[in-house]
């Protein structure tokens, strides 16, 4: 049996934004009005949930859902660019280095696992920043004869979906650690013999002091 660690991406590994990467890539090479007809009628709905109102990760797993149709026609070659442009540009500069310091110090025989609603080319290209075996659970696009049908393969990537394709690939094996930033990774970070709340906000904060969970940087 193997041993694992879990770990969320934004927020976590990262102050960038997924949304502000894509939103940044789309508009440098020339897509910023297909990016602009998808993200503005669900403006509202952000705005909304950002103020407190309405269920803010439904409102998530419908965006993964339908921006996806954004990259309808892509290539893999291109996708793998587009992930890569992003944790160029966005995603690794904000990197949390005490975090990935963290990651540095694990055996070298325990494997990582970057669990997140975040597209599967993106979290690939960030993985490989860390290491060339990391392990990726990510939303999948759905790919047919080469190219993106502008769906996305299953359901998205989060909520009871990530525990679950968690689960499926733990089998037996032994899962040592969770690190994540969000209350709503409370059931993945369950799954762990040591949890980590990461930068938490404040009801992750709450159990994580509640239960004796530690939690990264220390005093925060």
């Amino acid at each position: 049996m193997g041993q694992y660690v879990a770990v969320d991406l934004e927020g976590t590994l990262t102050t960038g934004g997924i949304w502000k990467g894509i939103n940044r890539y789309m508009q440098y090479h020339h897509y910023y009005w297909r990016y602009l007809s998808h993200y503005v009628p669900n403006y509202l709905w952000d705005r909304y949930t950002v103020a407190g109102y309405g269920n803010r990760d439904k409102f998530k797993v419908h965006l993964v859902n339908t921006m996806q149709t954004m990259f309808r026609g892509f290539d893999m070659s291109l996708l793998n660019q587009m992930g890569s442009w992003i944790v160029e540009n966005e995603l690794w500069p904000k990197r949390r280095l005490d975090v990935l310091e963290e990651l540095a110090k694990l055996d070298s025989r325990v494997s990582i696992v970057l669990v997140s609603g975040t597209y599967d080319n993106i979290l690939s290209e960030f993985g490989k920043k860390i290491n060339n075996r990391v392990i990726v659970l990510g939303t999948q696009i759905e790919i047919i004869n080469g190219r993106s049908t502008g769906r996305i393969l299953g359901e998205p990537n989060q909520g009871s979906v990530k525990v679950l394709r968690l689960k499926n690939l733990l089998g037996e094996s032994e899962l040592i650690s969770t690190f994540s930033d969000g209350f709503a990774d409370i059931p993945m970070l369950e799954l762990s013999k040591f949890p980590v709340a990461v930068y938490p906000d404040d009801k992750l904060k709450k159990v994580a002091n509640d239960r004796n969970w530690r939690v990264l940087p220390s005093g925060n």
